[in-house]
């Protein structure tokens, strides 16, 4: 399959994905809940986390909302995703790469 064959890499599948997320899986921010509990930094530490499949960048959003000195990167094969997350994070800055 050609890159420009994975179903991702269309802008409009990556918007509405993202968009319908927490009602396809119903578990998505119990996940994120779970996941942002299991990190071992204190909420005011600085660290980077690299999101490897990092989509639209909804978990690095929550990272960056609950941890004020955290810096990310997302990174996703999906260009259209990769827009989303850039639009997403944009609120923040420098932290976010």
């Amino acid at each position: 399959m050609s890159t420009t064959d994975y179903r991702w890499n269309q802008s409009q599948a990556a918007v509405d994905y993202d968009a319908a997320a927490p009602v396809i899986h119903p578990q998505y921010v119990a996940v994120q809940e779970g996941v942002l509990a299991a990190l071992p930094f204190a909420v005011e530490q600085a660290f980077r986390l690299v999101d490897m499949g990092g989509g639209s960048g909804r978990l690095v959003e929550r990272v960056l909302e609950h941890f004020p000195r955290a810096t990310a990167v997302v990174m996703d094969q999906s260009e259209p995703f990769l827009g989303v997350a850039q639009q997403r994070l944009a609120r923040f800055g420098a932290r976010k790469a």
